[in-house]
């Protein structure tokens, strides 16, 4: 029994698309990785600056109303 040819055109296409979308994951993929990267990295360091000023400021808070007191 030999293939159809419609089973071969959706074979071929199937290919065609997996070959392509590879390639785009290839070159897109590496593009996305660093802008993810930068907008955690960026959102990780001020979440950090964030909590550690306010740890300062509350302790000065706490040192001036004690001195009040």
């Amino acid at each position: 029994m030999e293939p159809r040819l419609d089973q071969i055109r959706s074979g071929l296409a199937r290919w065609l698309l997996g070959f392509f979308g590879t390639v785009l994951g290839f070159l897109v993929l590496p593009k996305l990785f660093r802008f993810t990267a930068r907008r955690f990295l960026f959102g990780f360091i001020a979440e950090v600056v964030t909590i550690m000023l306010a740890g300062l400021l509350t302790e000065k808070a706490v040192e001036m109303l004690e001195r009040k007191e």
